[in-house]
């Protein structure tokens, strides 16, 4: 997942995935409708899918692991996207 985000633009800026289960990462681009399908056609062969209960959050189907996207804010212009495992949770 790490190397598919990586070549989508995405850059790592907390890798704490070893210690608790999670990663942070940030990209220059807004988290819209349109950037979401975009990222859902790129990890969507890796076998997540869009959570049906919550917005800007993708499901692995095997693992139960999470991606959430979370809108920069007034100062910042991208966004950061949030990989989680499950067990971390």
């Amino acid at each position: 997942m790490h190397e598919i985000l990586l070549s989508y633009g995405y850059e790592l800026v907390d890798d704490g995935w070893e210690a608790r289960g999670h990663r942070t990462y940030v990209h220059n681009g807004k988290a819209d409708h349109q950037h979401m399908v975009q990222l859902e056609k790129k990890i969507r062969p890796a076998g997540w899918v869009r959570a049906q209960d919550q917005m800007r959050m993708f499901r692995h189907k095997t693992t139960s692991d999470i991606i959430e996207l979370e809108p920069g804010g007034t100062k910042i212009g991208g966004h950061f996207l949030h990989h989680m495992k499950w067990e971390s949770m």
